[in-house]
Order: structure tokens, then C-alpha cells, then sequence
């Protein structure tokens, strides 16, 4: 969520970040299912919602590391793996679900629990 008042996307003017979303355009969407599977098997995070991007890949979203330092790691862990490090920037934009592209492909929920799991 950004500040009251804010006109630009930038990561100064992001109030709150809800959810990290972690995507690659490299790894296939299998392989991305075993990523998100590791980062809730490994760092027991949250995860909210699988999106498909209506194109090649996945966009996992999950909780917002608490701690900047737990941040680090994960970036450490995931960019190695071929995960796009941009989507560890509060203002970066991301794919929604419902949202169509240029191309006529529709993106949409694969997997969605509110509570997270």
C-alpha cells in the first residue's frame, strides 16, 4: 500500500508491503511449483495465491518476510534459482488475476486460501 498522497511508484512511498510475490521467466511452472514448495517447506512461509500469468510462468504470493535481514536471504536463496530479483522491490508491479493481456490471455488463480497455508 502506498502513502497517502503519493504520485509515483516508488519504494519510498510504499507505506506497507502485504505480500511478497516471487516469479521467474526462466524456470518452467513446475519448476516453479518446487520453489514455492521449498520456500514453505524451508522458511515455513505463507503462501496466499498461485497466479497464472496467462503466459509462461507463475506468480506465487506469499507473506511478507517480518524481518529485512530474512528479506536478504530469501533474495539470496531464490535469485540463484533463476527467480526475478525485481519483485523483491516494494513498488515493483506484479501480475493479478481477472487482469488480461496485451496478447488476449487472461490471468487467473491457479490457488487461493485467504488465510494462507
Amino acid at each position: 500500500m502506498f502513502v497517502p498522497g503519493s504520485v509515483s511508484r516508488a519504494n519510498e512511498n510504499v507505506d506497507t508491503r502485504v505480500y511478497l510475490v516471487v516469479e521467474s521467466d526462466t524456470l518452467t511452472k513446475p519448476q516453479m511449483g518446487a520453489v514455492f514448495q521449498a520456500m514453505r517447506d524451508l522458511f515455513k512461509m505463507k503462501m496466499y495465491a498461485v497466479v497464472d500469468t496467462g503466459g509462461k510462468s507463475l506468480h506465487g504470493w506469499f507473506e511478507n518476510p517480518p524481518k529485512k535481514e530474512w528479506m536478504e536471504q530469501l533474495k539470496a536463496f531464490l535469485v540463484p534459482l533463476g527467480c526475478d530479483p525485481a519483485t523483491f522491490k516494494p513498488s515493483q508491479p506484479v501480475r493479478i488475476p481477472g487482469a488480461k493481456r496485451n496478447d488476449t490471455a487472461y490471468q487467473s488463480f491457479l490457488w487461493f486460501c485467504k488465510e494462507g497455508k
